[in-house]
């Protein structure tokens, strides 16, 4: 016969509920639900009582492991509730307690009643005392460390283009990295294709195959960040997701995901004001580096740049035979007095002008407090498989330490060289 957390758990999930939505129902938390399901607790009298009418189902017979620790306390020959009474003819009566009520000259109850009470009670509070231990155990399994799994596009757009020297369609790259110190076990990535709001199609990459391309047997902090590249050429699809599920080390199952949005074509109408920064890709190489001598002093300077400039095509071995431009961009302060990013910008230029943009904020880049100290710099890294752009544009925007607030640009131009 299953246990009573299989039960709630099989029971719970035919009748289409969710641990948050069968929670809300009977008025305790999700962590309540998972504890009673995995039997790190057990759910007392009132709590079985809900689960029942909510779900239509008797789970007090499922239940009798706790039910008989107050029947062996009250029953046989001490309590004087139970078993059958013989008459003086020999015949067996049941035996009938009636209350007595102040004014009809009632003895006081037998010393076996007494014992009976007190059995009665002795139980509840082991069981009361068994269910603490058993929420405190779940409260300290709450409390360990969970990973911190991200997965990220290198571009949130992809554009069409020609895969592999075949038919038209789109790729788009999704980088998975550990950002705790609590090691993650991934059990699978799932690509899924959706036209519109319809899923069209899924690709799973199980985990023996990941682990050709990880560092070790577990994703952990400071790995080579694991890539990877799905393609389409049906021309109906819209958007691809990718979710990265698996399992950290202190047993919490996790999911991660991120969306690629499928573009046929640039906008032939987009407008330099739509970007934060420069009307045009020649405005930004013409303000790259430009300012450092009228810089006041005490105001911060930020060389905006791009690692090597011309980014010319690569091949990684995570894309196989498409090509890409990857590319690390620096920001570095040169004039001494710290600078706190609190904006970065990515714009887009093809031959048509700008196409697309994409915005950062210091925590989307792991910067933590967005601080670029007195002639320090930090860095962020993108890429995108090799098409018709020019160019970014980039804009780092914030406040440096004496209250000046400035913008500074840079720029990352594409070769196909």
């Amino acid at each position: 016969m299953s246990s009573i957390g299989e039960r709630i758990s099989d029971v719970r999930k035919a009748r289409g509920y969710t641990q948050d939505q069968l929670a809300e129902r009977i008025h305790v938390s999700r962590q309540t639900i998972s504890h009673w399901e995995n039997e790190r607790a057990l759910p007392d009298f009132e709590s079985i009582k809900q689960l029942s009418q909510v779900l239509g189902y008797d789970f007090s017979s499922e239940n009798e492991g706790i039910a008989s620790r107050f029947e062996s306390n009250v029953s046989g020959a001490d309590n004087p509730l139970s078993g059958d009474f013989s008459s003086e003819n020999g015949e067996t009566t049941e035996k009938r307690f009636e209350p007595k009520t102040a004014g009809t000259g009632g003895l006081p109850p037998a010393d076996g009643s007494r014992r009976g009470r007190r059995g009665k009670w002795w139980a509840l509070a082991g069981v009361v005392c068994l269910l603490m231990v058993a929420a405190v155990a779940g409260w300290r399994f709450s409390k360990r460390a969970v990973a911190e799994i991200a997965v990220r596009p290198l571009s949130p757009v992809a554009y069409l283009t020609t895969l592999d020297e075949g038919p038209e369609g789109w790729a788009a790259t999704f980088v998975f990295e550990n950002e705790s110190d609590v090691p993650f076990l991934p059990d699978h990535v799932m690509a899924l294709y959706y036209a519109g709001d319809r899923l069209e199609n899924k690709i799973k990459i199980p985990y023996s195959e990941l682990s050709q391309w990880m560092d070790g047997d577990k994703m952990c902090r400071g790995d080579t960040p694991l890539q990877r590249t799905f393609s389409t050429d049906h021309m109906n699809m819209t958007r691809i997701e990718c979710v990265l599920q698996g399992t950290d080390d202190n047993g919490h199952k996790l999911s991660a995901h991120a969306s690629v949005e499928l573009v046929k074509r640039y906008p032939e109408d987009a407008q330099p004001q739509e970007t934060l920064g420069l009307p045009t890709f020649e405005d930004y190489k013409t303000q790259y580096a430009c300012g450092l001598e009228e810089t006041a002093a005490g105001q911060a300077y930020l060389n905006v740049h791009c690692t090597e400039n011309p980014v010319r095509p690569s091949f990684i071995e995570e894309t196989g035979d498409m090509p890409m431009w990857t590319y690390t961009i620096r920001a570095e302060e040169l004039c001494g007095a710290p600078f706190t990013v609190e904006k970065v910008q990515e714009a887009f230029f093809a031959d048509g002008g700008y196409v697309d943009r994409k915005e950062y904020t210091a925590a989307d880049l792991n910067w933590g407090d967005g601080v670029i100290g007195a002639n320090a710099y930090k860095e962020w890294m993108g890429g995108l498989p090799v098409q018709s752009l020019l160019g970014i544009g980039i804009t780092v925007s914030g406040v440096d330490a004496n209250g000046n607030r400035q913008a500074f640009y840079g720029y990352v131009e594409f070769s196909n060289e």
